[in-house]
């Protein structure tokens, strides 16, 4: 430990001259220790000193898992993408591709009324993970963190169907909740979307076209809050705008 001096002012450790093994040692006992700061001095001296030590990836790993035990997302982000890069044969690989799209995702604000764009990077680079690793052990959390990311660009952009829907302005409208419904039908907006274009098609009066729509929804989503709402219109449809006959039978025999 003859290495390690104190600086005068501020007593910080002076590591340059110590081994790859004895920065990595104190390094994780840092990190154990939830001592993240710290932590990360000590595993930049291995990964910026001492680059050709077989710990190098080791150290680079715990680097960037420093930055995330520190929320430092942006900074966790870039330094699982060195990983990846620089150290494609180490056993921290597929983690560190996991690891660098969660970062990613972390650092997208949370509520969906806020800038999403990078949700889009986030469910492609998911996507990719889960086709080239179907048998990683981070398949699990992969797929629910794609169902996640997916939800919430499914929400705004519901959201913005709704807008538009109770501006007034049903055509806009009804393109943001035919979006929810091709693009992520696999989340529960898409039934609030099939409902919205029924709700869009009563308002333009055209009824007929709505009592399908809410008919289908009452089929297709039975336990949806909505259910009772959705036979509400279909019966005012009925009593005070009935289909004719024709429409009727076609209505009820597609």
């Amino acid at each position: 430990m003859g290495a390690i001096l104190f600086n005068g002012c501020g007593g910080q450790l002076k590591m340059e001259g110590m081994s790859a093994q004895a920065l990595f040692t104190i390094g994780k006992e840092k990190y154990d220790k939830k001592k993240y700061l710290k932590a990360t001095e000590y595993f930049q001296q291995i990964v910026f000193n001492h680059p050709g030590e077989t710990i190098v990836d080791t150290a680079q790993y715990y680097l960037a898992m420093s930055y995330v035990g520190s929320r430092s997302w942006v900074l966790a982000e870039a330094e699982f993408n060195r990983l990846a890069i620089n150290y494609p044969s180490s056993p921290y690989f597929q983690h560190a591709l996991f690891m660098k799209t969660n970062c990613l995702f972390e650092s997208v604000p949370k509520h969906y009324g806020l800038d999403q764009s990078d949700l889009e990077n986030v469910i492609k680079q998911l996507e990719d993970f889960i086709v080239d690793y179907p048998e990683s052990e981070l398949l699990t959390q992969a797929r629910d963190l794609l169902s996640v990311a997916r939800t919430r660009l499914a929400r705004k952009t519901w959201e913005g169907g709704v807008v538009y829907s109770r501006m007034g302005l049903f055509e806009p409208a009804r393109i943001y909740f035919q979006k929810v419904i091709d693009d992520y039908t696999d989340t529960p907006f898409a039934a609030d979307a099939s409902f919205g274009l029924a709700e869009i098609d009563f308002k333009t009066k055209k009824f007929a076209d709505a009592r399908t729509k809410f008919t289908n929804f009452r089929t297709v989503f039975p336990d949806h809050k909505l259910v009772v709402k959705a036979g509400d219109y279909i019966a005012k449809i009925d009593k005070e705008h009935p289909v004719p006959t024709e429409q009727a039978q076609n209505v009820q025999n597609p």
